[in-house]
């Protein structure tokens, strides 16, 4: 994931995508368990994926559907965290964002950007 750059970059030359039209879907520490957030032409936020894509495109431009996944909540490193399965606690909200997620990259496809923005976050549904 943290290279995903390269392959993205290889994709959209090969089908001739724009950035724009690209939407990368990706966990968020920084969001709470659940909580979906779609941006666009911004930074990586310290995520390595992210950079990755940015580093290989050469531009912010393309879109993201960020999905929370909180921060750990016991001891555990946070690369232990990431890679790790969701806590049986969290499970049925993870599933609930999964299929929120599904919902965004459809609306995003279908209706644009300023819409799947305007449906996500000014609901700031869970």
């Amino acid at each position: 994931m943290n290279l995903s750059g390269k392959s993205i970059k290889a994709c959209a030359e090969f089908y001739q995508i724009p950035s724009k039209d690209i939407l990368i879907v990706h966990d968020d520490l920084d969001l709470s368990m659940g909580q979906l957030k779609i941006v666009s032409h911004s930074g990586s936020g310290g995520h390595k994926g992210v950079q990755s894509i940015i580093d290989y495109l050469g531009n912010t431009d393309f879109s993201r559907v960020k999905m929370g996944i909180g921060r750990p909540l016991f001891e555990e490193t946070l690369e232990n965290y990431v890679l790790s399965p969701f806590y049986e606690e969290q499970r049925d909200e993870a599933i609930r964002m999964n299929k929120f997620a599904v919902l965004a990259c459809q609306l995003f496809i279908l209706d644009g950007l300023e819409s799947v923005m305007r449906q996500i976050n000014e609901k700031k549904r869970r």
